[in-house]
């Protein structure tokens, strides 16, 4: 595993983590604190940096890791930088549902969203081509 994918993984971790809080601090609105005590300290502008912020490292992380795969697997079709595009849309995805109100538990996000699936899918399928074609 590369430092890269390393580094993917613990954003897009932090990514979701942040989104859990965002998604519980908007369904308890004010009662939030009552329910969970670190609630208390956050704001929903702070989530909604902190998203942002962790969406953008983890698309820069994995862009540098397809990146640095593709230059070393040596492959003329670019199948480690097309990963790059469902792996965006599914932060996206996953951004939309949130900001829809949802994503309190994500891994009833991950599991009913078929979006999430397809993009999954997708990702799978380009990084599988990228190893053994």
């Amino acid at each position: 595993m590369s430092t890269w994918f390393a580094l993917v993984a613990s954003f897009g971790s932090l990514f979701i983590v942040t989104g859990k809080r965002y998604a519980e601090l908007l369904e308890m609105g004010d009662d939030a604190s009552s329910t969970r005590a670190t609630l208390q300290t956050y704001s929903v502008p702070y989530l909604r940096t902190i998203l942002g912020v962790t969406l953008g490292a983890t698309v820069l992380a994995h862009c540098q890791w397809a990146f640095d795969t593709a230059e070393l697997s040596g492959h003329t079709f670019p199948f480690d930088e097309l990963s790059i595009v469902p792996v965006l849309m599914a932060l996206m995805r996953y951004l939309l549902v949130l900001e829809e109100g949802h994503g309190g538990a994500p891994e009833d996000v991950f599991i009913g969203d078929r979006t999430l699936h397809v993009l999954g899918a997708r990702w799978a399928l380009l990084f599988a081509l990228g190893v053994y074609a």
